[in-house]
Protein backbone atom coordinates (compact mmCIF):
# COMPACT_ATOMS: atom_id res chain seq x y z
CA UNK A 1 0.00 0.00 0.00
CA UNK A 2 1.26 3.50 -0.92
CA UNK A 3 0.29 6.87 0.56
CA UNK A 4 -0.19 9.64 -1.99
CA UNK A 5 -0.89 13.33 -1.43
CA UNK A 6 -3.52 14.81 -3.75
CA UNK A 7 -3.65 18.59 -4.33
CA UNK A 8 -6.80 19.83 -6.05
CA UNK A 9 -7.03 23.41 -7.35
CA UNK A 10 -9.96 24.93 -9.26
CA UNK A 11 -9.16 26.53 -12.61
CA UNK A 12 -12.38 28.55 -12.46
CA UNK A 13 -15.33 29.11 -10.13
CA UNK A 14 -17.00 25.93 -8.88
CA UNK A 15 -20.28 24.64 -7.48
CA UNK A 16 -20.71 21.84 -4.94
CA UNK A 17 -24.38 21.28 -4.31
CA UNK A 18 -26.08 21.66 -0.95
CA UNK A 19 -29.58 21.28 0.42
CA UNK A 20 -29.80 25.03 1.07
CA UNK A 21 -32.32 26.56 -1.33
CA UNK A 22 -35.00 29.18 -0.96
CA UNK A 23 -37.54 31.07 -3.06
CA UNK A 24 -39.27 34.41 -2.54
CA UNK A 25 -42.56 35.98 -3.61
CA UNK A 26 -41.15 36.86 -7.03
CA UNK A 27 -40.38 33.18 -7.70
CA UNK A 28 -36.63 33.79 -7.63
CA UNK A 29 -34.75 30.65 -6.61
CA UNK A 30 -31.36 30.76 -4.92
CA UNK A 31 -29.13 27.69 -5.25
CA UNK A 32 -26.19 27.61 -2.86
CA UNK A 33 -22.85 25.88 -3.18
CA UNK A 34 -20.66 24.54 -0.42
CA UNK A 35 -17.21 26.17 -0.36
CA UNK A 36 -15.60 22.72 -0.44
CA UNK A 37 -16.59 19.23 -1.66
CA UNK A 38 -18.09 16.46 0.45
CA UNK A 39 -16.06 13.32 1.08
CA UNK A 40 -18.40 11.30 -1.14
CA UNK A 41 -17.61 13.73 -3.97
CA UNK A 42 -13.89 13.26 -3.34
CA UNK A 43 -14.00 9.45 -3.33
CA UNK A 44 -16.02 9.59 -6.55
CA UNK A 45 -13.42 11.91 -8.08
CA UNK A 46 -10.56 9.63 -7.04
CA UNK A 47 -12.32 6.57 -8.49
CA UNK A 48 -12.86 8.46 -11.72
CA UNK A 49 -9.20 9.51 -11.77
CA UNK A 50 -8.07 5.90 -11.35
CA UNK A 51 -10.06 4.97 -14.44
CA UNK A 52 -8.71 7.87 -16.49
CA UNK A 53 -5.10 7.29 -15.41
CA UNK A 54 -5.23 3.54 -15.99
CA UNK A 55 -6.82 3.99 -19.43
CA UNK A 56 -4.12 6.50 -20.40
CA UNK A 57 -1.35 4.16 -19.25
CA UNK A 58 -2.94 1.04 -20.83
CA UNK A 59 -4.83 2.18 -23.95
CA UNK A 60 -4.77 -1.28 -25.54
CA UNK A 61 -7.03 -2.65 -22.80
CA UNK A 62 -9.86 -0.27 -23.90
CA UNK A 63 -11.19 0.45 -20.42
CA UNK A 64 -13.04 3.58 -21.63
CA UNK A 65 -14.66 4.46 -24.95
CA UNK A 66 -13.90 7.55 -27.02
CA UNK A 67 -16.35 9.63 -24.93
CA UNK A 68 -14.75 8.63 -21.64
CA UNK A 69 -17.54 6.26 -20.60
CA UNK A 70 -16.79 2.82 -19.18
CA UNK A 71 -16.42 0.21 -21.91
CA UNK A 72 -14.99 -2.73 -19.95
CA UNK A 73 -17.12 -2.91 -16.80
CA UNK A 74 -15.41 -6.02 -15.45
CA UNK A 75 -12.02 -4.31 -15.53
CA UNK A 76 -13.52 -1.13 -14.05
CA UNK A 77 -14.94 -3.16 -11.15
CA UNK A 78 -11.49 -4.61 -10.48
CA UNK A 79 -9.97 -1.14 -10.40
CA UNK A 80 -12.50 0.87 -8.37
CA UNK A 81 -15.12 -1.60 -7.10
CA UNK A 82 -18.61 -2.23 -8.40
CA UNK A 83 -20.50 0.28 -6.27
CA UNK A 84 -20.03 3.66 -4.63
CA UNK A 85 -20.62 4.63 -1.01
CA UNK A 86 -23.24 2.65 0.92
CA UNK A 87 -24.28 3.35 4.50
CA UNK A 88 -23.73 0.42 6.83
CA UNK A 89 -21.37 -1.33 4.42
CA UNK A 90 -17.58 -1.14 4.37
CA UNK A 91 -17.22 -0.34 0.68
CA UNK A 92 -14.46 -1.98 -1.35
CA UNK A 93 -12.98 0.48 -3.82
CA UNK A 94 -10.31 -2.06 -4.85
CA UNK A 95 -7.19 -0.03 -5.75
CA UNK A 96 -8.20 2.77 -3.34
CA UNK A 97 -7.98 1.57 0.26
CA UNK A 98 -8.96 4.79 2.01
CA UNK A 99 -9.02 8.58 1.76
CA UNK A 100 -8.31 11.18 4.44
CA UNK A 101 -10.55 14.05 5.42
CA UNK A 102 -10.43 17.17 3.26
CA UNK A 103 -7.87 19.77 4.28
CA UNK A 104 -6.52 23.01 2.81
CA UNK A 105 -3.00 24.06 1.84
CA UNK A 106 -2.25 27.79 1.95
CA UNK A 107 1.20 27.73 0.36
CA UNK A 108 2.98 27.29 3.68
CA UNK A 109 1.19 24.60 5.67
CA UNK A 110 -1.80 22.30 5.77
CA UNK A 111 -4.87 23.79 7.46
CA UNK A 112 -7.37 21.80 9.55
CA UNK A 113 -10.95 22.76 10.48
CA UNK A 114 -10.96 25.13 13.43
CA UNK A 115 -12.86 24.48 16.65
CA UNK A 116 -16.24 26.15 16.72
CA UNK A 117 -15.44 27.49 20.20
CA UNK A 118 -11.76 27.62 21.03
CA UNK A 119 -10.03 27.13 24.35
CA UNK A 120 -7.18 29.60 24.83
CA UNK A 121 -4.76 31.04 27.36
CA UNK A 122 -6.98 34.08 27.90
CA UNK A 123 -10.09 31.89 28.11
CA UNK A 124 -8.70 28.63 29.58
CA UNK A 125 -12.05 26.88 29.54
CA UNK A 126 -14.72 26.95 26.89
CA UNK A 127 -17.14 27.50 29.76
CA UNK A 128 -17.04 28.80 33.31
CA UNK A 129 -17.96 26.45 36.14
CA UNK A 130 -20.56 28.09 38.35
CA UNK A 131 -21.16 26.47 41.72
CA UNK A 132 -24.27 24.29 41.71
CA UNK A 133 -25.69 21.09 40.29
CA UNK A 134 -26.99 20.40 36.82
CA UNK A 135 -27.64 17.52 34.42
CA UNK A 136 -25.88 16.82 31.11
CA UNK A 137 -27.48 14.18 28.92
CA UNK A 138 -29.18 12.58 31.89
CA UNK A 139 -26.08 12.56 34.12
CA UNK A 140 -25.72 14.75 37.19
CA UNK A 141 -22.63 16.96 37.46
CA UNK A 142 -21.56 19.20 40.30
CA UNK A 143 -21.29 22.50 38.44
CA UNK A 144 -23.32 24.71 36.13
CA UNK A 145 -21.63 25.60 32.81
CA UNK A 146 -21.69 29.09 31.37
CA UNK A 147 -20.43 29.65 27.83
CA UNK A 148 -18.01 32.56 27.50
CA UNK A 149 -19.03 35.10 24.88
CA UNK A 150 -21.98 33.11 23.56
CA UNK A 151 -24.65 35.11 21.75
CA UNK A 152 -27.65 33.14 20.43
CA UNK A 153 -28.28 35.88 17.86
CA UNK A 154 -24.79 35.59 16.38
CA UNK A 155 -23.65 32.39 14.61
CA UNK A 156 -20.30 30.91 15.43
CA UNK A 157 -17.63 31.81 12.85
CA UNK A 158 -16.41 28.62 11.20
CA UNK A 159 -12.99 28.43 9.61
CA UNK A 160 -9.61 26.73 9.50
CA UNK A 161 -6.50 26.74 11.64
CA UNK A 162 -2.78 26.46 10.86
CA UNK A 163 -0.28 24.34 12.86
CA UNK A 164 0.80 27.46 14.77
CA UNK A 165 -2.80 28.25 15.77
CA UNK A 166 -3.54 31.04 13.29
CA UNK A 167 -7.26 31.22 12.47
CA UNK A 168 -8.67 31.76 8.97
CA UNK A 169 -12.40 32.39 8.60
CA UNK A 170 -14.13 30.82 5.61
CA UNK A 171 -14.59 34.32 4.22
CA UNK A 172 -10.80 34.76 4.19
CA UNK A 173 -10.30 31.63 2.09
CA UNK A 174 -13.36 31.31 -0.16
CA UNK A 175 -14.78 34.06 -2.37
CA UNK A 176 -18.47 33.72 -3.24
CA UNK A 177 -19.93 34.69 -6.62
CA UNK A 178 -23.65 35.15 -7.33
CA UNK A 179 -24.71 34.52 -10.91
CA UNK A 180 -28.24 34.78 -12.35
CA UNK A 181 -29.78 31.92 -14.29
CA UNK A 182 -32.26 31.96 -17.16
CA UNK A 183 -35.98 31.20 -17.07
CA UNK A 184 -35.43 27.48 -16.96
CA UNK A 185 -36.24 26.47 -13.38
CA UNK A 186 -33.13 24.75 -12.07
CA UNK A 187 -34.63 24.01 -8.66
CA UNK A 188 -36.61 20.91 -9.57
CA UNK A 189 -40.12 22.46 -9.59
CA UNK A 190 -42.71 22.62 -12.34
CA UNK A 191 -42.80 26.39 -12.89
CA UNK A 192 -40.83 26.98 -16.09
CA UNK A 193 -41.05 30.77 -15.68
CA UNK A 194 -39.10 30.92 -12.40
CA UNK A 195 -35.76 32.71 -12.37
CA UNK A 196 -32.89 31.41 -10.30
CA UNK A 197 -29.55 32.53 -8.97
CA UNK A 198 -26.59 30.36 -8.10
CA UNK A 199 -23.90 30.95 -5.53
CA UNK A 200 -20.51 29.75 -6.74
CA UNK A 201 -17.11 29.89 -5.05
CA UNK A 202 -13.52 30.64 -5.92
CA UNK A 203 -10.47 30.16 -3.72
CA UNK A 204 -9.38 33.54 -2.39
CA UNK A 205 -5.77 33.37 -3.61
CA UNK A 206 -3.56 31.41 -5.96
CA UNK A 207 -1.64 29.63 -3.22
CA UNK A 208 -4.70 27.86 -1.85
CA UNK A 209 -5.71 24.35 -2.83
CA UNK A 210 -7.65 21.42 -1.42
CA UNK A 211 -5.54 18.51 -0.19
CA UNK A 212 -6.29 14.91 0.78
CA UNK A 213 -4.21 11.80 1.31
CA UNK A 214 -5.16 8.50 -0.31
CA UNK A 215 -3.92 4.99 0.39
CA UNK A 216 -3.70 3.01 -2.85
CA UNK A 217 -2.44 -0.36 -3.99
CA UNK A 218 1.20 -0.29 -5.07
CA UNK A 219 0.48 -1.34 -8.66
CA UNK A 220 -1.66 1.74 -9.42
CA UNK A 221 0.57 4.49 -7.98
CA UNK A 222 2.65 5.01 -11.13
CA UNK A 223 -0.51 5.71 -13.14
CA UNK A 224 -1.68 8.31 -10.62
CA UNK A 225 1.50 10.23 -9.79
CA UNK A 226 1.75 13.40 -11.83
CA UNK A 227 -0.52 16.20 -13.05
CA UNK A 228 -4.10 15.77 -14.24
CA UNK A 229 -7.10 17.88 -15.21
CA UNK A 230 -10.58 16.73 -14.29
CA UNK A 231 -14.13 18.02 -13.92
CA UNK A 232 -15.75 18.04 -10.50
CA UNK A 233 -18.93 19.34 -8.88
CA UNK A 234 -22.45 20.15 -9.96
CA UNK A 235 -21.39 22.41 -12.85
CA UNK A 236 -18.55 20.10 -13.94
CA UNK A 237 -15.98 22.80 -13.19
CA UNK A 238 -12.38 22.15 -14.16
CA UNK A 239 -9.71 21.44 -11.57
CA UNK A 240 -6.00 20.69 -11.76
CA UNK A 241 -4.96 17.65 -9.73
CA UNK A 242 -1.36 17.09 -8.66
CA UNK A 243 -0.53 13.74 -7.07
CA UNK A 244 2.79 12.96 -5.44
CA UNK A 245 4.13 10.41 -2.92
CA UNK A 246 3.55 11.51 0.67
CA UNK A 247 6.78 12.71 2.24
CA UNK A 248 7.59 14.03 5.69
CA UNK A 249 9.77 16.69 4.03
CA UNK A 250 6.87 18.07 1.97
CA UNK A 251 5.00 21.21 3.04
CA UNK A 252 1.80 19.48 1.95
CA UNK A 253 2.37 16.54 4.28
CA UNK A 254 -1.00 15.60 5.79
CA UNK A 255 -0.66 15.58 9.60
CA UNK A 256 -0.71 12.22 11.34
CA UNK A 257 -3.26 11.29 14.00
CA UNK A 258 -0.81 12.42 16.68
CA UNK A 259 0.15 15.52 14.67
CA UNK A 260 -3.44 16.76 14.49
CA UNK A 261 -3.59 17.40 18.22
CA UNK A 262 -0.93 20.12 17.89
CA UNK A 263 -3.39 22.28 15.94
CA UNK A 264 -5.76 22.63 18.90
CA UNK A 265 -5.45 24.18 22.35
CA UNK A 266 -5.88 21.87 25.35
CA UNK A 267 -8.48 22.42 28.04
CA UNK A 268 -7.27 22.80 31.62
CA UNK A 269 -9.60 20.17 33.01
CA UNK A 270 -11.23 17.98 30.37
CA UNK A 271 -10.33 15.61 27.56
CA UNK A 272 -11.82 16.78 24.30
CA UNK A 273 -12.40 15.47 20.79
CA UNK A 274 -12.38 17.90 17.86
CA UNK A 275 -13.98 16.65 14.64
CA UNK A 276 -11.57 17.23 11.74
CA UNK A 277 -14.25 16.12 9.28
CA UNK A 278 -18.01 15.95 9.23
CA UNK A 279 -19.27 12.90 11.11
CA UNK A 280 -22.26 10.56 11.07
CA UNK A 281 -23.10 8.88 14.37
CA UNK A 282 -25.10 5.68 14.39
CA UNK A 283 -26.21 6.41 17.97
CA UNK A 284 -26.69 9.54 20.06
CA UNK A 285 -23.15 11.03 20.47
CA UNK A 286 -24.18 13.17 23.44
CA UNK A 287 -25.12 10.29 25.74
CA UNK A 288 -21.59 9.44 26.85
CA UNK A 289 -20.00 12.87 26.50
CA UNK A 290 -19.95 15.40 29.32
CA UNK A 291 -20.56 18.43 27.13
CA UNK A 292 -20.40 19.34 23.43
CA UNK A 293 -20.36 22.38 21.14
CA UNK A 294 -21.73 21.22 17.79
CA UNK A 295 -23.54 22.22 14.62
CA UNK A 296 -25.23 20.01 12.05
CA UNK A 297 -25.59 20.02 8.27
CA UNK A 298 -27.69 18.05 5.75
CA UNK A 299 -25.90 15.28 3.86
CA UNK A 300 -26.99 13.67 0.61
CA UNK A 301 -25.09 10.99 -1.26
CA UNK A 302 -25.66 9.44 -4.68
CA UNK A 303 -25.82 5.69 -5.11
CA UNK A 304 -23.73 4.44 -8.01
CA UNK A 305 -22.66 1.29 -9.80
CA UNK A 306 -20.25 0.48 -12.62
CA UNK A 307 -22.37 -2.55 -13.55
CA UNK A 308 -25.43 -0.52 -14.61
CA UNK A 309 -25.95 0.50 -18.19
CA UNK A 310 -25.58 4.23 -17.63
CA UNK A 311 -23.62 7.00 -19.29
CA UNK A 312 -21.22 7.55 -16.42
CA UNK A 313 -19.94 5.30 -13.65
CA UNK A 314 -21.04 7.51 -10.74
CA UNK A 315 -24.39 8.70 -12.09
CA UNK A 316 -26.74 5.79 -11.56
CA UNK A 317 -30.44 6.33 -12.29
CA UNK A 318 -33.54 5.10 -10.51
CA UNK A 319 -36.53 3.60 -12.29
CA UNK A 320 -38.02 7.06 -12.47
CA UNK A 321 -34.89 8.27 -14.23
CA UNK A 322 -33.71 10.35 -11.26
CA UNK A 323 -30.48 10.11 -9.31
CA UNK A 324 -30.82 7.72 -6.38
CA UNK A 325 -29.84 9.40 -3.14
CA UNK A 326 -30.28 9.43 0.61
CA UNK A 327 -30.61 12.48 2.88
CA UNK A 328 -29.22 12.46 6.43
CA UNK A 329 -27.67 14.87 8.92
CA UNK A 330 -24.02 15.13 9.84
CA UNK A 331 -22.33 16.84 12.77
CA UNK A 332 -20.00 19.40 11.22
CA UNK A 333 -16.22 19.54 11.27
CA UNK A 334 -14.90 21.68 14.13
CA UNK A 335 -17.55 20.42 16.56
CA UNK A 336 -16.06 19.54 19.94
CA UNK A 337 -16.97 16.95 22.60
CA UNK A 338 -15.73 17.11 26.21
CA UNK A 339 -15.05 14.18 28.55
CA UNK A 340 -14.24 13.75 32.24
CA UNK A 341 -11.66 11.01 31.68
CA UNK A 342 -10.32 8.38 29.30
CA UNK A 343 -12.94 5.79 30.34
CA UNK A 344 -15.79 8.09 29.37
CA UNK A 345 -14.09 8.83 26.04
CA UNK A 346 -13.67 5.12 25.25
CA UNK A 347 -17.32 4.46 26.12
CA UNK A 348 -18.30 7.30 23.77
CA UNK A 349 -16.21 5.93 20.90
CA UNK A 350 -17.88 2.55 21.28
CA UNK A 351 -21.47 3.70 21.80
CA UNK A 352 -21.58 6.54 19.28
CA UNK A 353 -20.31 4.50 16.33
CA UNK A 354 -17.76 7.09 15.24
CA UNK A 355 -15.30 4.34 14.25
CA UNK A 356 -17.71 2.78 11.73
CA UNK A 357 -15.69 1.74 8.66
CA UNK A 358 -18.33 2.77 6.09
CA UNK A 359 -17.78 6.45 6.93
CA UNK A 360 -14.25 6.28 8.32
CA UNK A 361 -12.64 4.87 5.16
CA UNK A 362 -13.86 7.71 2.95
CA UNK A 363 -12.66 10.48 5.25
CA UNK A 364 -15.72 11.11 7.41
CA UNK A 365 -15.73 10.58 11.20
CA UNK A 366 -12.14 11.84 11.60
CA UNK A 367 -11.11 13.52 14.84
CA UNK A 368 -8.27 14.66 17.07
CA UNK A 369 -8.07 13.74 20.77
CA UNK A 370 -6.74 16.59 22.93
CA UNK A 371 -5.43 15.73 26.38
CA UNK A 372 -6.05 18.11 29.33
CA UNK A 373 -3.50 20.86 29.84
CA UNK A 374 -0.76 19.96 32.29
CA UNK A 375 -1.06 21.90 35.52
Amino acid sequence: MTKLTVMIKPIEHYFFGTENRRSDDTQNYFLYSLPYPQQTTLIGAMRHLVLLAYHKANPDEVLLDEKGNIFDRILAGKLIGDTGFRMGIESNFKKINSISELMLFDGNSVLLPAEQRKDSESNPSVFDEIEGTTFFNGSQVEFIPRLEGYDPKEPEISGWVSPDGKFFANGDLFKSIIRPGNKKNNAGDDDDDAFYKQKFYQLANRELCFVVQIDVEDDIQKCLIGNHIMTLGGERSKFTVKIEPSSIESKTQVPSVSGKKNYYSPNQQFLKVVLTSDAYFKNNPYNDSLFAVTTTKPFRFLKSSVTKTVNHYNRGKSKAGLLESGLFNLIERGSTFYFKNEKQLQNWKTSSGIDSKDFNNIGYNQFAIIQPKSK
